[in-house]
């Protein structure tokens, strides 16, 4: 048995991956809580991924309208000046 460092269960060492340098050989976080950092490690990734795509390139981005485009800003914790061009075609 052996207690996860992030969710603090016992749980039997078969529910830890394996790792060569640790003292017992098994890494600190249980496979769940493992999984669960590597899903909102990707899920940041996807949103950094929206956020430099170039303006124009057909990405996530273009569906935002500015108003839903600054809130979305907000909710992220981003702040300052924003300048941006709007394109319309006649």
């Amino acid at each position: 048995m052996k207690v996860c460092a992030c969710c603090g269960r016992e749980l039997p060492e078969t529910m830890f991956h394996k790792c060569a340098k640790a003292k017992d050989g098994y890494q600190s976080y249980c496979k769940d809580c493992k999984n669960k950092k590597r899903e909102e490690k990707n899920a940041r990734k996807e949103d950094d991924k929206l956020l430099d795509a170039p303006a124009g390139t057909g990405s996530e981005l273009s569906r935002f309208s500015s108003r839903d485009l600054i809130s979305e800003l907000r909710k992220r914790g981003f702040s300052g000046e924003l300048s941006y061009i709007k394109k319309v075609q006649v």
